[in-house]
């Protein structure tokens, strides 16, 4: 540039300051683009830009010297670099102004950088969204919180008047309410007054009137009277229903119009819900009146035309006076009911003589059909309801009468059981003359015994059975070469009967109940839902009352157990397809989204779809998240293994298993309130016959506090309580009884106190359980039905893949840390422990913002708590339920100096071995130096023992 001429340097400098000017002023807007892109959050494509920007400024560097250009990309720079707390300072905390300032749209961007892999956003967008859930719990909250005038009763214009440009009018307000109001109830009366409604005007109808009627309580205070326009939509409504009425009664000798008009009647009782009661028993009235007039017979015409439609279908199935023929068609869809050879030969079962069975069934039916046809034979219909049952009645209580008896004692010998048949055949006979209402209207006419309610074949075997009939008994006979003979049994076996979905087992249960009831017998029939024990106590509450049992038989459910498939058809429930056209289309199909955890229950739901002869269909679709609790926790993997068409094959195999792991752990469970059951009835006996020893003995055992004994070891059981551990959970309920009676046991054997060990359940799952349930803790126990009580409110839930085992072992720290410490830690589970990395990204989910007010506020590893139970030298003895949890298991067991073996829970030893392990431990703990040997002496008397060969 020195060799230049001076004008062509001025020249050359004025060109590159141009250039300077050009090319900064270019960067400086697009730096002004990217700061807009902040400003409305779009921070990713900021990012891109800046990085972009950046590398041309680098290139350019000797062309644009700018100031100007280099403030404002430094200025830039920070301010990306400081984003993240720019964006937790806004300000989101009051969720009144989210209508105008919503975080919405912030969090929708975050979320898309977040899932994109950018660690920074990520950790942004989970506080943030933690913030706003945690403003929205205080809102509701405060709202709770607040008195019931505060919320609803607020002035108008004083709440109002601070917030808006202009004076609220308030007579204004309600001269406008008042118009809309009149409105409402202008349209809702042209409803009404129409000749015929249609759906649309039904639902229309629903509406407007639902509207006045949640208004009415508050118009009274605006002088205005909402109530007018409901009585008077009320008033002409009925007044089509009741043209209808007497349209009928004018026409009654045309039966397709009768139907019609039925129909008609029946569109507005359902479709009108708030007069359904009323327009149903004027059906029912002028149903009664048809049937006087006509006679019985012209309702099976009637009935032949409504069944034809799904509304007709309804009023036949709702209304007493057409539920006969419904009786009777159901009846011949039945089509073996009444066919004993084929009953027989479809019965399955072990040593059942059939010979026995047809001979008892035949003697029963000829019994049977005598008594009904005698006295139907003599029953005027004109002067009584009902036949007189008196005569049968007696006879009936006669046959039970030369039964021995004794206290708490009913002798059960082969002349009683001979009376059987016979006795069934009187209690069926009064069970059917106690329904004749459908023979009744249908007197008179040909095949009027179609109408009556009459035992079918299967039931009547089912009860033979379920009273030891039919059965063969193998005896060994002295004298003789062989071993075992075989001859028929007298006894009254302890019997399980099967009966197919919608055979009738609400029948057999009560007549069952009936014959034990006479014999003096007290007796509670269980059904699965409260609904139909209810319906079955109802059902049949006229024949306990006539055969005098009422007071000796309860209804009521399995421990009022809660189905999973509550809607309209599940389990616990009955219903019947009257759509014609459905039926010819196959039936009912039944889609089950859920895999039973027992196969009863999937019978019971594929059964919803064809019952009592209909046709129907079944499919089961499972989502595959919801098959941990089968599969385990890596399900993940062993699904791919099994699907297509070994997948059922698999899960049903699974699914036994786990549900045969129950039943052992059941087993232990009953043995263990079998022991308690014992200690009471002796306990009773003892104060009954005061023995005040043995009574201060049981009040002291039941009554034990807290152990005295200086040394007393305590042991934290800390377990996965995630979706795949119910069976876990289970079989911890039902043994941890047996675990302290064994240890006690064979600590007094040694000599040493029986309460030396203390004992606590830790559950824990992961960072998608709330603060509340990804801890829980029992308190500490010498007593274990306190624990067996906190089990109880344990349930399988949540699971994130490896899980939180760092926060089971943070509060064993914890309480390590207390006055008296702990001695040992058991862990049992089935999924390793939370990586580092996996911690802080599972507490995203909710938001570190909600964790950090909670006890679990600070992240944690579990290498970290393991350390302190380390150096405190508390060993975890560590159990792992699956091969997924072996390599993490092994290494806290080896870490602490613990003991660290495969507990297979779900074998039918799972139970047991469970049993083993925790008492195990308890005793080494609790026996102190004396521990190897104490563990020797419980194996030597509890375990059991295997051989190979």
């Amino acid at each position: 540039m020195e060799l230049l001429d001076k004008t062509i340097k001025i020249k050359l400098e004025a060109f590159m300051d141009d250039i300077n000017k050009i090319l900064s002023d270019t960067i400086i807007q697009g730096f002004d683009a990217i700061e807009a892109l902040i400003n409305i959050d779009s921070f990713l494509e900021a990012e891109q830009g800046m990085k972009n920007l950046s590398r041309v400024q680098r290139e350019l560097a000797a062309y644009c010297t700018s100031t100007a250009l280099i403030e404002k990309s430094k200025e830039l720079r920070e301010r990306l670099d400081g984003i993240v707390n720019e964006i937790l300072q806004r300000d989101f905390e009051d969720i009144n102004t989210y209508s105008m300032n919503s975080p919405k749209d912030l969090i929708t961007k975050l979320r898309i950088i977040a899932l994109r892999g950018n660690a920074r956003f990520n950790q942004v967008y989970n506080i943030m969204l933690g913030k706003i859930r945690q403003n929205f719990s205080t809102a509701i909250e405060q709202v709770r919180a607040a008195a019931l005038e505060e919320r609803v009763n607020k002035e108008i214009d004083s709440k109002l008047k601070d917030i808006l440009p202009f004076k609220v009018d308030i007579d204004k307000l309600e001269e406008e309410l008042k118009k809309k109001i009149q409105k409402l109830g202008a349209q809702l009366l042209a409803i009404a007054s129409k000749s015929e409604l249609s759906s649309r005007d039904s639902d229309q109808f629903r509406m407007f009137y639902n509207h006045l009627a949640s208004l009415d309580k508050y118009t009274a205070r605006i002088g205005f009277d909402a109530r007018q326009f409901l009585d008077a939509s009320e008033e002409k409504i009925f007044d089509q229903v009741m043209s209808l009425s007497k349209e009928i009664r004018s026409s009654s000798s045309d039966v397709p119009k009768v139907a019609k008009l039925l129909t008609k009647m029946k569109f507005f009782a359902e479709n009108l819900s708030m007069f359904d009661n009323k327009i149903n028993e004027e059906i029912d009235e002028i149903l009664k009146i048809y049937k006087q007039q006509e006679g019985p017979a012209v309702l099976m015409q009637l009935t032949m035309i409504l069944e034809k439609t799904d509304i007709g279908a309804r009023l036949i199935s709702e209304h007493s006076s057409l539920s006969g023929e419904d009786w009777r068609r159901r009846r011949e869809k039945m089509q073996n009911q009444d066919n004993l050879e084929y009953v027989l030969k479809e019965l399955a079962g072990d040593d059942i003589t059939t010979d026995v069975l047809a001979t008892c069934y035949q003697t029963f039916r000829a019994t049977y059909d005598d008594l009904i046809s005698r006295i139907l034979g003599v029953f005027d219909q004109k002067k009584d309801n009902e036949p007189d049952l008196e005569v049968l009645i007696n006879q009936t209580k006669a046959l039970v009468a030369t039964v021995t008896k004794k206290p708490n004692t009913i002798i059960w010998d082969h002349s009683f059981k001979d009376k059987i048949p016979e006795l069934l055949a009187h209690i069926f006979a009064v069970w059917t003359l106690k329904n004749t209402q459908h023979y009744n209207a249908l007197r008179g006419i040909e095949s009027a015994r179609a109408y009556l309610l009459m035992p079918h074949v299967a039931q009547v075997l089912a009860i033979f059975r379920i009273l030891g009939i039919g059965y063969n008994k193998y005896t060994k006979i002295k004298g003789s070469n062989k071993s075992l003979a075989e001859k028929i049994s007298d006894d009254l076996i302890n019997n399980l009967v099967e009966i197919g979905t919608g055979e009738g087992k609400s029948v057999v249960m009560a007549v069952t109940a009936c014959v034990f009831a006479l014999l003096g017998v007290d007796v509670n029939c269980s059904c699965y839902s409260e609904v139909l024990s209810a319906r079955d106590k109802k059902d049949f509450a006229s024949v306990f009352r006539a055969l005098g049992v009422e007071e000796r038989i309860e209804y009521g459910t399995f421990n009022k157990l809660i189905t999973l498939l509550t809607r309209t058809f599940g389990r616990g429930t009955d219903f019947i397809c009257r759509n014609q056209q459905l039926l010819l289309n196959g039936g009912m199909h039944v889609l089950q989204t859920f895999f039973s955890e027992e196969l009863s229950e999937e019978y019971q739901i594929i059964g919803r779809g064809a019952r009592q002869g209909d046709y129907g269909s079944y499919r089961m679709i499972l989502l595959d998240k919801d098959l941990e609790w089968v599969l385990g926790p890596n399900w993940k993997t062993e699904l791919p293994k099994i699907l297509g068409t070994t997948l059922y094959a698999a899960l049903n195999k699974a699914r036994n298993a786990i549900y045969e792991s129950k039943c052992a752990a059941k087993e232990l469970g009953i043995e263990q309130c079998k022991h308690e059951h014992n200690a009471s009835k002796e306990f009773m006996t003892a104060l009954s016959e005061g023995n005040m020893k043995t009574v201060k003995n049981f009040l002291l055992e039941q009554n034990r506090g807290a152990s005295s004994v200086p040394k007393t070891s305590r042991t934290v059981l800390l377990m996965d309580a995630t979706g795949s551990m119910s069976n876990l959970l289970s079989a911890t309920k039902e043994t941890v009884c047996t675990m302290f009676e064994r240890a006690s046991d064979i600590l007094k054997e040694k000599m040493l106190p029986s309460d030396a060990f203390q004992m606590q359940i830790a559950i824990y799952r992961n960072y998608n359980s709330k603060a509340n349930k990804i801890l829980q803790t029992s308190s500490w126990e010498t007593k274990a039905s306190n624990l067996r009580a906190f089990m109880n409110t344990i349930h399988p839930e949540g699971g994130w893949g490896n899980e939180a085992i760092e926060i089971g072992l943070w509060h064993a720290v914890k309480e390590s840390e207390m006055q008296n410490s702990i001695s040992q830690v058991i862990l049992i589970g089935d999924a390793p422990a939370n990586t580092q990395k996996e911690v802080s990204q599972k507490r995203g989910s909710f938001g570190e913002a909600y964790w950090e007010k909670t006890r679990f506020s600070k992240p944690t590893y579990y290498q970290y708590e393991l350390q302190k139970l380390k150096e405190n030298s508390i060993p975890v003895h560590a159990f792992y339920l699956t091969d997924y949890a072996k390599g993490d298991f092994r290494k806290i067991a080896r870490e602490t100096q613990g003991r660290c073996e495969h507990l297979d829970i779900y074998s039918s030893d799972g139970a047991e071995s469970l049993t083993d392990f925790v008492t195990e431990e308890i005793l080494r703990s609790a026996a102190g130096d004396q521990g190897d040997a104490a563990v020797e002496l419980y194996k030597m008397k509890y375990e059991r023992k295997t051989y190979a060969f």
